[in-house]
């Protein structure tokens, strides 16, 4: 199914119509001389919008990709691993011929590199003879395993974790988490030190400073019940409702711990020992929907909220334009850090928000995609800012997204008409791909994997009331990696949060939604056009033009695993088909397929429970074809 939803992206973009000749394309990946394994390659075709081909995988144990019948013209071609600089070359593929590039990366002595979060720990005012606990994160993104050694110095300042420890080069490893404990004794400014010892050749000695306030806290509490209401007035508690309570100002000093909750059985969850000061109180529940409300905190007193969910559209399928979904109003205030994760996308820029101090990021902003800036003449926070945000909570996944309208008291984005998502919703184009002049509209859906006919095509798509139908059209893009948890399986329930075309599509009774998260796991940005360009043409009748799959496609799931996975994979010719599994030290462990097959798709599953815990590749081969993906075994 998979393979037929890429064929479709690429037959919806033109691709087939606007190259009709093709070539052949190998790429060898080295350090050294050495093959590299396990590298990422994109080819990236020359021009813009749908004249832009685009593919990608991973190299074999060879180092090398094949990708066979594409189309014959220029490519930039990049390639890269973690801890490793990508390396670029440009290729032209000429029709019914065999281009062939090497990309060498370049050859660095093994080494491990520090990451630390924060760099310096507040903990704010806590209250004599009380323990309180900062995190900060330690990670390895180097090529060789890092020593990490850790003490403390300064009154009422303690580690509870482990004083030494090991973090390997593998790419998956998350990195730990060290916890520091503050328990102050007097009313005082304590300061201190956490100092961390490793063996990454440039920052071997970190030294990061420890700040807190010894206080009899003034304080309060809250008392937060989460109901909702259904057509007919009824209204019922809403049990394991998330509840955040976020701090805003006070008048004047630090600012005290983010707090995160769930409500109990009669939708009540109790805060106690709250610093008196303005907070935003705010609750979600999937499926269900946000609510949130800004109140104040009294000295010794308790202060009650009832927030009464509503769901992120108005629930009427076929509508125009999602009307009547509602977002919810937050002002937040905190420290602004600007992340861009990927070095092969760097405009891809992300802006979170922590507001509570701790290093950890409490929500995502959206500002809008870059091109974007007010008539305000405001500009984007950097990274370090601390700021005031008023803004529209449009999201329940972690951190959630908020869409900025104020930043630091200057407008940002005024809503129009009830559409808060619109700047930041655009797709990409999808909307103008379509002949709608109207934005995407933000919606929230939920129910059940299923197939759907686009044209003579397969999407996915989502039930949303089970009764066997596609109610929805989900879009990931052109270019989106199978490997991704993100991507959801068939049969699966789901709840995504995306951006809705808000016109009638033709001949389509469902509706198209671009993601932006699944199951409250962030997939892309509001606003982030890369791999989104228009659909030309599909408004106005189908596209009959197909186009062979060109090259294998795989993906497993779960992933990471214990101590099964299933292996799903597309074969695009009949062959001799080989799946074979090896460790890292490329050990062969398993094989799991060989045999004659027909173009098609299959699956298979892997057992792995007499292996250990780590990383496995796997290696499909078809013909002249190879495909290698990683997974990881926990157990």
């Amino acid at each position: 199914m998979k393979k037929l939803f890429l064929l479709t992206l690429a037959t919806l973009l033109g691709i087939s119509m606007a190259f009709a000749q093709t070539g052949d394309l190998r790429v060898t990946v080295l350090a050294g001389d050495a093959p590299v394994v396990g590298a990422m390659v994109n080819v990236l075709g020359y021009g813009q919008g749908h004249q832009r081909p685009h593919f990608d995988g991973i190299t074999n144990l060879e180092g090398q990709i094949f990708f066979p019948a594409i189309p014959a013209i220029g490519y930039s071609v990049t390639a890269g691993i973690p801890g490793i600089p990508p390396v670029r070359a440009d290729v032209e593929v000429l029709p019914g011929q065999l281009a062939e590039v090497t990309l060498t990366l370049p050859v660095f002595e093994p080494a491990p590199r520090i990451f630390l979060m924060p760099e310096h720990v507040f903990f704010g005012p806590v209250g004599i003879g009380t323990t309180f606990t900062r995190i900060v994160r330690v990670e390895n993104r180097g090529t060789a395993d890092l020593n990490v050694s850790l003490s403390v110095s300064g009154a009422a300042f303690a580690l509870n974790s482990p004083a030494e420890f090991t973090l390997t080069a593998d790419p998956m490893n998350n990195g730990t988490e060290v916890l520091v404990t503050f328990t102050p004794t007097d009313i005082q400014l304590y300061e201190g030190t956490l100092t961390v010892t490793s063996n990454d050749p440039v920052r071997d000695i970190v030294i990061i400073p420890l700040t807190g306030h010894g206080a009899n806290i003034i304080t309060g509490s809250l008392s937060v019940d989460v109901v909702v209401t259904d057509s007919l007035g009824v209204t019922s508690p809403v049990e394991e409702a998330r509840v955040r309570v976020s701090f805003i100002r006070d008048h004047g000093g630090p600012r005290p711990q983010h707090f995160v909750g769930l409500t109990d059985a009669e939708g009540n969850l109790l805060v106690n020992t709250l610093p008196v000061g303005i907070y935003n109180v705010n609750a979600s529940k999937r499926g269900v929907g946000f609510a949130s409300e800004v109140i104040e905190i009294s000295e010794a007193q308790t202060t009650f909220v009832t927030l009464t969910l509503v769901a992120a559209d108005s629930g009427e399928h076929g509508g125009g334009g999602g009307g009547g979904h509602h977002f919810e109003i937050v002002e937040l205030a905190g420290t602004v850090s600007i992340i861009t994760p990927d070095p092969l996308y760097p405009d891809r820029t992300f802006y979170a928000l922590d507001v509570d101090a701790d290093g950890a990021i409490d929500y995502r902003l959206n500002f809008g995609p870059p091109w974007y800036t007010p008539p305000s003449g405001a500009e984007r926070p950097a990274d370090g800012d601390e700021v005031t945000i008023v803004g529209a909570l449009m999201s329940h996944g972690e951190a959630p997204i908020v869409h900025v309208h104020f930043l630091n008291g200057e407008l940002w984005w005024e809503p129009r008409g009830g559409r808060d998502g619109e700047h930041g919703g655009d797709g990409g184009g999808r909307s103008e791909g379509f002949g709608c002049s109207d934005p995407l509209t933000w919606v929230e859906i939920s129910g059940q994997v299923v197939d759907i006919n686009v044209f003579g095509s397969v999407f996915l798509g989502i039930d949303r009331d089970m009764n066997g139908s596609a109610d929805y059209v989900i879009d990931f893009g052109e270019n989106f990696d199978l490997s991704n948890p993100v991507i959801p399986t068939l049969g699966q329930n789901v709840e995504v949060v995306g951006g809705m075309v808000p016109c009638p599509i033709n001949n389509l009774e469902a509706r198209w939604v671009v993601v932006y998260e699944v199951d409250g796991q962030f997939y892309r940005m509001p606003g982030d056009t890369e791999g989104l360009d228009p659909l030309e043409g599909m408004s106005v009748s189908p596209n009959p033009s197909m186009i062979p799959v060109s090259h294998l496609v795989a993906t497993n799931y779960p992933n990471p695993f214990n101590p099964t996975t299933t292996i799903e994979f597309s074969t695009p010719v009949s062959g001799l088909v080989t799946l074979t599994v090896f460790d890292v030290l490329g050990r062969q462990v398993a094989t799991l397929v060989n045999d004659n097959l027909s173009a098609g798709s299959y699956v298979t599953t892997w057992n792995a429970a007499s292996l250990p815990s780590g990383m496995y590749m796997y290696r499909i081969t078809v013909n002249e074809q190879s495909l290698v993906n990683r997974m990881l075994l926990l157990k």
